[in-house]
């Protein structure tokens, strides 16, 4: 994913999936979307410890092709090579045109300078079938 100041789609770059094992944090905040046979999960507000949470760039999702085991989901991580911005409460998370990618439009950052939320009104895009 590349971080811009423009409002223009700009391409979630550089993943790459990782084999079954990838057992994420619980989470709330996070954009979700089904392209495909996949459950798409992005972003979120996380738990790392007792007394501190935090905003998250994980990428991860479920083949929906295959059967559900609800005590052993099958996630895939798709790790970042670059870090996107991390983020919460996306705006929403929309198919694109051809069905074979998404858009991550908006959310809540954090802002490291002043410790406050930033509220981002960026457009990101995924594409499903080259996983950048």
């Amino acid at each position: 994913m590349e971080y811009h100041t423009s409002n223009c789609p700009h391409k979630l770059l550089g993943y790459t999936r990782t084999a079954y094992g990838y057992e994420p944090l619980a989470r709330y905040g996070h954009g979700s979307i089904v392209l495909e046979n996949n459950l798409y999960f992005f972003g979120g507000y996380v738990k790392e410890s007792d007394e501190k949470e935090i905003n998250t760039n994980d990428f991860f999702y479920i083949d929906l092709s295959k059967q559900f085991d609800s005590l052993n989901p099958q996630y895939i991580d798709l790790k970042p090579t670059s870090s996107p911005p991390v983020r919460f409460s996306q705006g929403s998370l929309t198919p694109n045109n051809q069905g074979t990618g998404f858009h991550v439009i908006g959310g809540v950052l954090d802002d490291i300078n002043n410790n406050k939320p930033f509220y981002d009104n960026f457009v990101y895009e995924y594409e499903e079938t080259t996983n950048s």
